[in-house]
Order: C-alpha cells, then sequence, then structure tokens
C-alpha cells in the first residue's frame, strides 16, 4: 500500500465515521472560517490597552491582553 493509498482509506474511513461533521461544515460555510488573533505582547503592547487599536489596524479578529507582569506582582 502507498501512501497516497493509505491517506485516500484514512481520509474515506474518517468520513464514514463522523458524517454529521462533514455534513455540519457544507450547511455552515460561515461558521467554518479561521478567526486570526495574537498576544498584546506579539505586537508590542504588553499590558497595553492600546493592544486593541493595533489589533484593528492590522487585521486582527481578537486579542489576549496581558493583564500584569512582574514588577506588580500579576
Amino acid at each position: 500500500m502507498t501512501r497516497r493509498d493509505l491517506i485516500k482509506r484514512a481520509s474515506l474511513l474518517t468520513l464514514l465515521a463522523h458524517p454529521h461533521t462533514f455534513v455540519n461544515a457544507l450547511a455552515n460555510p460561515s461558521r467554518n472560517r479561521i478567526r486570526i488573533s495574537a498576544c498584546d505582547w506579539s505586537i508590542g503592547k504588553n499590558s497595553d490597552l492600546g493592544a486593541f487599536d493595533v489589533a484593528l489596524q492590522i487585521g486582527l479578529e481578537g486579542i489576549q491582553v496581558n493583564v500584569g507582569s512582574t514588577e506588580n506582582n500579576l
């Protein structure tokens, strides 16, 4: 059996074992959109509410805000 055959068979087996997953994905394509977000420190705004503005400017849909650091015991 080749790797390609293995992948085909595994895909088919997955489809047969979980058909509701694929039916739901096809029925609701808007729910399957990938959302992109980042941590505030990764965009240079560690523990700064300005991270929301930067995230909006660069097209992110979410931001994880760091609420503190070792300096303020959080």
